[in-house]
């Protein structure tokens, strides 16, 4: 069915739905004149069944897709494992599906009309039927561990295992009169991956979930590479232009010589927040051994004075005379930029955008742009932004929420980028997710500066006291204040803010092992890594074994710029999700920190460090 065959046939339903609704209101009135006064009419909708009436529950929407004719746009909610449906014509909640436990993505296949969802708790691909009312699972895949993201091209499929480091490719294949999915490959990545896109016939790229990496897999080729050259962390939105001839990544830079001080954050010196242009045509080298890194066109976000804290989703659409608008959500800063002719325009949504999806129809040599829809993770619900008055004209509820707990209080202002000075970046800009952008940050939580030092991941944070690189905080909630006051240079919070964000810090528990011991000879090989950790001193400084650190300062033969040589000892438990070591990332590789910074080598022998670095990558 072509395009414009299916804009008509959506008109006419449309027509044919407000008709029904017309006819079933009528005889409902009728009624009533008839009933008692006193006996209530049910509430029912066009298609005379009862209406849908949402529970009570926490949804945190994370990701949403248009159905093919547009007339529903449905949405994955990761805290309640459920599918939202909404009527984009109504702009109501037609109904919402129980599919999952901590669902993380959502792709409509536009050829088989497929929906795929990946679900992150259970390490699921749950493949779904739609009709327009019905939403059925019609098989589950098991796929490795936290399942984040999915992309598919009609042909191929891919989806991408955060905490694994792996990606798994599908070709889509008919079966009975039905699609069904054929696993190719199971590609080992360098990096944790995290979103993912169809470039270009048969091509994907997959994006590092916390720093900056990128990876181009060509199924024609049959191989994947990385993409260099992109210097930034927080890759959270990859798109396609509307002429296929190049594509946007959103993310941000931390500029490793600024510092945290006032003129640095003032400036937008020290975080920038931007949207990076790529030409399809410079992936075309890549599979050359001697492919040089990629540029592109950067446009900054934001101004001095209105920062542009943390871009995420992004969307693009054409204005008159042809040209590409873009549409990007700021979830810093709880705004969409939207691009215009001349200017951009920034719009106030609601708390934590992180996606955005354009409803467009189609007429001969005509492209109508209706409307954008921003989804809002944190408050459940979707704000509806008309793209000619450029006004949000609804807010779409997804359902009743119970009262907000201190730690869903404290992820909000986690991720508020206006705690810091004009809105240029938030906790969440440094700590992605709450783990770490895997870079370094000249900041004075040690008491001084230019002396820069790695961001730590916080997940875990809560049994890994004290807090900084010299130990200088007893409390959580003091690393918590001197973060937002001194490296943010924002207005201290209030004691009940800095409880709430600690609150949200205690939920994160430290990520699972990238490698976990297997039965028989590598679970004996672990335990005797464990040995060496123990009889080499290891274990004096990362006590096992809830964290594996210890509430102290240590001497370790290494200093930093400013002379200090005592470091608190980072937790040991994760370490396998970490790419850089020591308390400046000198260490490229957890072997490096052993074989060429000597740090507890002394009598260390080749069996007993491999031993031991297998032991350390199981925690």
């Amino acid at each position: 069915m072509g395009v414009h065959e299916k804009f008509i046939r959506s008109l006419l339903s449309r027509r044919i739905a407000w008709v029904c609704a017309a006819v079933i209101a009528a005889v409902w009135c009728r009624a009533a004149l008839d009933a008692d006064v006193d006996e209530p009419i049910p509430a029912v909708a066009a298609d005379n069944t009862p209406e849908f009436v949402p529970t009570t529950q926490s949804r945190r929407p994370v990701d949403f897709a248009m159905s093919v004719d547009q007339d529903r746009l449905i949405v994955v909610n990761s805290a309640s494992g459920t599918a939202s449906v909404i009527d984009t014509m109504n702009e109501t909640v037609l109904e919402e599906y129980k599919i999952g436990e901590r669902l993380s993505s959502i792709e409509i296949d536009q050829t088989w009309e497929t929906i795929l969802i990946t679900d992150e708790a259970r390490n699921e691909l749950i493949v779904a039927d739609f009709d327009g009312t019905q939403l059925d699972v019609v098989e589950r895949i098991a796929l490795p561990a936290s399942p984040v993201d999915v992309a598919s091209d009609g042909q191929f499929v891919v989806a991408a295992c955060k905490w694994s480091r792996r990606v798994v490719t599908f070709h889509m294949e008919p079966s009975d009169g039905q699609m069904r999915l054929k696993q190719l490959q199971e590609i080992p990545l360098p990096f944790e991956p995290g979103r993912v896109a169809m470039i270009s016939v048969d091509r994907f790229i997959v994006a590092d979930a916390f720093g900056g990496d990128l990876a181009l897999i060509d199924f024609a080729a049959g191989k994947w590479r990385p993409i260099p050259g992109l210097k930034g962390h927080n890759i959270n939105g990859i798109l396609l232009s509307c002429w296929g001839d190049h594509f946007f990544v959103t993310h941000q830079f931390l500029n490793p010589l600024a510092s945290t001080t006032h003129d640095d954050v003032l400036w937008g010196s020290l975080v920038e927040n931007m949207v990076h242009t790529i030409p399809v045509s410079a992936l075309n080298d890549l599979f050359d051994e001697d492919a040089m890194h990629i540029t592109g066109d950067i446009d900054r976000l934001g101004e001095v004075g209105r920062g542009a804290g943390d871009p995420a989703g992004i969307a693009r659409y054409t204005v008159p005379p042809g040209r590409e608008a873009l549409i990007i959500a700021l979830s810093g800063v709880d705004e969409v930029l939207v691009e215009t002719t001349g200017n951009d325009l920034r719009i106030p949504v609601g708390d934590c955008p992180t996606q955005v999806q354009v409803e467009v129809s189609f007429l001969p040599e005509q492209e109508l742009v209706r409307e954008a829809y921003v989804l809002n993770t944190l408050d459940d619900s979707i704000s509806v932004i008309d793209l000619h008055s450029y006004d949000v004209k609804t807010t779409i509820s997804l359902g009743p929420r119970p009262p907000l707990t201190p730690a869903e209080r404290g992820e909000s202002l986690f991720r508020d980028a206006t705690l810091s000075l004009d809105g240029w970046l938030s906790c969440h800009s440094c700590h992605t997710d709450g783990h770490t952008n895997g870079l370094v940050a000249d900041t004075t939580s040690d008491g001084s500066y230019q002396t820069p030092k790695a961001i730590p991941s916080l997940l875990g944070t809560r049994d890994a006291n004290p807090w900084a690189w010299n130990g200088s905080f007893r409390e959580l909630h003091q690393q918590v204040r001197q973060s937002v006051v001194s490296s943010m240079q924002g207005t201290a919070l209030s004691a009940a803010q800095e409880q709430d964000i600690v609150a949200f810090l205690h939920t994160m528990r430290a990520p699972p092992p990238l490698e976990p011991p297997r039965p028989g000879a590598d679970a004996d090989q672990v335990t005797r890594g464990e040995q060496v950790f123990r009889r080499h001193g290891c274990a004096v400084c990362h006590v096992p074994p809830l964290t594996y650190t210890s509430d102290a300062v240590y001497d370790v033969g290494l200093s930093d710029e400013a002379g200090l040589t005592k470091f608190n000892p980072p937790t040991l438990r994760g370490v396998s999700h970490r790419h850089r070591f020591l308390h400046d990332l000198r260490a490229d590789s957890l072997e490096a920190v052993f074989t060429e910074h000597d740090h507890m080598a002394e009598g260390l022998s080749e069996e007993e460090l491999a031993e031991m670095l297998r032991f350390l990558m199981s925690l």
